[in-house]
């Protein structure tokens, strides 16, 4: 894909069509063209560079690494995770895991704050590895609920991460499309503002949400729990 403009590509005259762009040996950089308001429909919305198609390749790049590393890690860390939650209990991985998601969420708004730059979007794809944990975590803490229920006083704290796994998952996308429409430019506030959200909800989570397995054991040091794995 050819991002640059070049007297060639453009057959014209550059200096002419683009009179406010750095033309360097006959070259203006992909970040200089085209030269789009923050708040057209076309704008590429990133702060720093107004070229749709340059900002969109580098998104793309950036979001297949993000992916990538989370499936591989899913695999490696899934089934660990599950027989923690099995042996150990439920409420605590669920804890852990919502800490995880919540650093990763706390990391973008540094990011936001000090643009650390791509290397620290690839470090938040271990820490959103977890949100897959917590969704067989909840099903898990629901089915316990099923062959030995609880008091409704019980129930209805664990009710709110259940239902609103899903919720705000659709809620979640949502967001994301009205923020893309007001154009920002600085993401630090919604960042941060999430990252306020994943505090309060570790919080919730240790306060109220109880165990629900019957008889978890004590967490007694990895060597004890790798010869759970043991047939």
């Amino acid at each position: 894909m050819q991002l640059s403009v070049t007297a060639k590509s453009c057959e014209c005259d550059l200096a002419a069509v683009y009179p406010a762009a750095p033309i360097e040996n006959g070259t203006i950089a992909p970040c200089d063209v085209p030269f789009i308001a923050a708040d057209s429909a076309l704008w590429s919305h990133s702060a720093s560079c107004a070229n749709w198609p340059y900002v969109m390749l580098m998104a793309q790049t950036v979001t297949s690494g993000w992916y990538s590393t989370q499936t591989v890690l899913f695999i490696l860390v899934m089934p660990l995770c599950a027989r923690i939650s099995d042996v150990y209990g439920r409420r605590d991985a669920f804890l852990y895991a919502t800490a995880a998601v919540m650093l990763a969420v706390a990391l973008f708004a540094v990011d936001a704050a000090l643009e650390l730059g791509d290397w620290a979007v690839y470090l938040t794809s271990p820490f959103f590895t977890a949100s897959y944990v917590l969704e067989v975590v909840c099903w898990s803490m629901a089915a316990d609920l099923v062959p030995n229920p609880v008091d409704q006083a019980k129930i209805f704290p664990l009710l709110v991460p259940l239902i609103g796994g899903s919720v705000t998952m659709t809620a979640g996308y949502g967001l994301s499309y009205f923020l893309l429409k007001l154009h920002l430019t600085d993401y630090l506030a919604v960042w941060g503002g999430l990252s306020l959200v994943g505090v309060v909800t570790v919080i919730f989570i240790r306060c109220f949400i109880v165990e629900t397995m019957a008889a978890p054991k004590e967490w007694g040091g990895w060597g004890a729990f790798c010869s759970t794995l043991r047939p």
